[in-house]
């Protein structure tokens, strides 16, 4: 929109200065006889509408075959309204590695679009990747944040954690281009690991997923005890777990959570798709200087287990028997439903 544009060709190559709404900026353009050419890029800014993102997916339907090569600088890029900053990508079209037996005969090689480097440099955030297009999207990724809450707001999750710091990284794979991310063929791992954070109190659904681990939805079912700790938004010292997802939903082991009034740990799947949730969560309070910790400890150490570590020491201590609590969540992200199911399931004597 509103462009401003001056171009020359030498050869195969045009250069050119281009300045619009969405982009502003040096370009070069390469044209390579039987490859899809390369386009370098030095700009100000760039951004794809969301209005624009199905055109850009349509356009890229025809596979990696016809995307060029790119080596593109951006300080500022937007994507669907989303601001990720500046803007670092390196890759290549090229020809897959023959699999025809001995003796065939030459067919051209189908191509595909290695991404080298992909990094997206936010005040927040670092994310960098690499990976390849083919039939599919392959990325590994790692997101080295700095301040978690800042990072959600970028991603227009307004105010739900304070603070935070740490890392994610793993693998996706998703059909489809890069630039089009398809939720129900989305499977891949996030190794999760953040410290030193809050989530806020926000409005049921207003933040998603984010609810869930909030969990604002326990106080309505539990003691005082578990309004002090989550009414008011749970402060962690540490968060973290593995979460494999697979064809668009989202399923953990153990997902744990420690702070100074209590630890936490969330078990079941979470469905990206259609918003839903299938979570157990099991809420110990810090009451016996230290058990929480050591209730933290069995739950990443995969040897001990948290069930085991509950029916061997919690349960020798009234209190603490008392407040261990299991939860059920299911439903929507927006309007779970939250069952208490007590104490019921580690293994306490009848009565008690």
């Amino acid at each position: 929109s509103k462009v401003v544009l001056g171009a020359s060709r030498t050869g195969s190559q045009w250069v050119a200065n281009l300045i619009a709404r969405e982009v502003n900026g040096y370009v070069t353009w390469n044209e390579s006889a039987g490859t899809p050419g390369k386009l370098t890029a030095r700009l100000g800014r760039l951004e794809i509408p969301a209005s624009q993102q199905q055109e850009l997916a349509v356009s890229l339907s025809t596979g990696p075959s016809s995307l060029p090569a790119m080596d593109i600088v951006a300080d500022r890029f937007i994507l669907g309204g989303f601001d990720f900053g500046r803007l670092e990508l390196n890759a290549s079209n090229t020809a897959r590695l023959s699999t025809q037996p001995a003796g065939a005969r030459n067919t051209p090689r189908p191509r595909v679009w290695q991404m080298e480097r992909l990094r997206l440099t936010m005040p927040s955030a670092v994310l960098e990747a690499n990976g390849v297009w083919d039939r599919t999207t392959n990325l590994s990724y790692r997101l080295n944040i700095s301040d978690a809450g800042g990072f959600l707001n970028r991603l227009q999750l307004k105010d739900v954690v304070r603070g935070g710091s740490g890392a994610v990284s793993g693998e996706l794979h998703w059909s489809g281009a890069p630039f089009s991310l398809d939720l129900p063929s989305l499977s891949g791992t996030a190794d999760i690991a953040v410290r030193d954070g809050q989530f806020l109190k926000v409005e049921p659904g207003a933040a998603k997923l984010i609810g869930v681990l909030n969990l604002q939805a326990l106080p309505k079912l539990l003691t005082l005890d578990f309004r002090d700790i989550f009414a008011r938004g749970f402060s962690f010292d540490e968060l973290r777990g593995n979460v494999v997802i697979l064809d668009g939903v989202a399923s953990t082991d153990s997902l744990a959570m420690r702070g100074l009034q209590a630890v936490v740990q969330i078990k079941g799947q979470a469905d990206l798709k259609a918003g839903t949730q299938n979570l157990k969560v099991v809420v110990v309070p810090e009451l016996n200087g230290g058990l929480a910790t050591l209730a933290y400890a069995a739950i990443v150490n995969p040897a001990i287990g948290l069930g085991a570590f509950l029916a061997q020491s919690i349960f020798s201590q009234p209190l603490s028997r008392a407040l261990a609590h299991e939860i059920d969540i299911t439903g929507s992200w927006s309007d779970p439903t939250v069952v208490d199911r007590g104490r019921e399931r580690f293994g306490a004597p009848a009565g008690q």
